[in-house]
């Protein structure tokens, strides 16, 4: 219809544009109104039909904005149409159909929903005074003490981790997972419990994890047939819960070669990473990177490696009994973290040794390093560095002419 310039189309514009000035005209009363549109979705099924609901969320929202540039005209802004629209419904729009340069529309007038709070250890986040204000209205409490409920409600540590911390880590800081958390702990087998103790965590993980893994599933259905979501949670299944980039691609290429995961690469970990499957990890830091934190786009690099949520080891099969028989034989890599013997000190460097996964191998420190240990001027190494000193280090590369590994020593300040 767009394309057809003839009589019926002219009338039907003459329509919209008579419509759009009799709007422009209506009286309003002094109350505001919002209109407010949600479960605006689109499956990867049918191409056809994905497409086809992407343009019509598309059209929507440029007629929602034109609505509302007349109503602030006209109504003084006391009329408003807000329309709910997941980011990766916005992606979709952007990788799959022609945008007509939607970010125009939404850039300035969207305000995206997210709960990135500094204070994630402690119980005044927002996200966990959801769960503190449940449990004061079920307690029939008019005025909340959040700290009071807290520290009746909570153990002082969940496998050794502060309640807070423990349950942010196993979420991705939104209310609808406490929403989750509380459902599953009211079905958990620790539900007669009369606070929320460790056991009560332990019975309710495995059904948490679970639905929190079918949310995502649900998320990747906007860029994905079932198929090819299928292929990609599988490949994760019973695997590590940290990886390289080179790690992954191995195991793809042995199990899962010509699949999505293996044809579009970076595409797919990239979406896992914007919807908090997969987060980064630097081992020499021991830093996390995780996209509802507040850490945009993935690092896809040497140093780093790639983490599974927490929330989702239990419905993956993952943990650290499996990480331990996975890892044995596996050859070290750029970013490994060992501890390194010195077996030999000459001029320049301490030869050292260390072991990676229940093997030897032979490595190098050169001068230089030693200086991150608080020495200046390092003149002979020999009279700082001896014979079976212990240094902690990360791999940097592999020497191929002296068959050692080049190593950088980690300040202690960064253990």
């Amino acid at each position: 219809m767009g394309n057809n310039k003839g009589a019926p189309y002219q009338s039907f514009m003459l329509l919209i544009d008579e419509a759009e000035a009799a709007l422009a005209k209506v009286n309003r009363t002094d109350i505001p109104y919002y209109i407010f549109i949600d479960e605006l979705e689109a499956y990867y099924g049918n191409r056809q039909i994905f497409e086809r609901d992407l343009a019509l969320i598309r059209d929507l929202i440029f007629t929602v904005k034109r609505f509302n540039t007349i109503f602030a005209k006209s109504h003084a802004g006391k009329t408003k149409i807000i329309c709910s629209v997941r980011s990766e419904i916005i992606n979709a729009i952007s990788r799959f159909i022609v945008t007509k340069e939607i970010n125009k529309a939404t850039s300035g007038f969207s305000v995206p929903l997210n709960w990135i709070y500094a204070n994630t250890s402690s119980y005044m986040h927002p996200i966990i005074q959801i769960v503190l204000k449940r449990i004061a209205v079920c307690e029939g409490f008019e005025e909340c003490n959040y700290k009071e409920i807290y520290n009746r409600w909570f153990p002082e540590k969940i496998h050794g981790i502060e309640p807070a911390n423990y349950i942010l880590n196993n979420s991705w800081c939104k209310p609808r997972d406490m929403v989750r958390l509380l459902s599953t702990a009211k079905n958990a087998l620790q539900n007669n419990s009369k606070v929320f103790s460790q056991a009560v965590f332990n019975s309710l993980s495995k059904a948490y994890s679970e639905e929190s893994l079918s949310e995502i599933k649900e998320e990747l259905r906007a860029l994905y047939d079932p198929t090819e979501i299928e292929t990609i949670i599988n490949c994760f299944m019973g695997y590590k819960t940290a990886f390289s980039v080179s790690q992954l691609k191995k195991r793809i290429s042995t199990y899962y070669a010509g699949t999505v995961i293996d044809t579009h690469f970076n595409q797919v970990i990239e979406d896992l990473y914007r919807l908090g499957f997969l987060g980064n990890f630097m081992p020499i830091s021991k830093i996390y990177r995780w996209q509802h934190k507040g850490d945009e786009r993935v690092i896809l690099a040497d140093e780093w490696r790639l983490f599974v949520h927490y929330a989702l080891h239990g419905a993956l099969s993952l943990g650290a009994r499996l990480n331990f028989g996975l890892t044995r034989g596996e050859q070290p890599e750029t970013g490994d973290v060992v501890n390194a013997v010195v077996q030999k000190v000459i001029r320049s460097f301490a030869l050292v040794e260390f072991t990676h996964n229940g093997e030897s191998y032979l490595g190098q420190i050169h001068i230089s390093e030693f200086t991150k240990l608080g020495y200046g001027y390092i003149g002979n190494l020999s009279e700082i560095v001896h014979i079976d000193d212990e240094y902690r280090t990360a791999l940097l590369d592999y020497h191929e002419k002296y068959e050692r590994w080049n190593l950088q020593i980690i300040p202690q300040e960064l253990e």
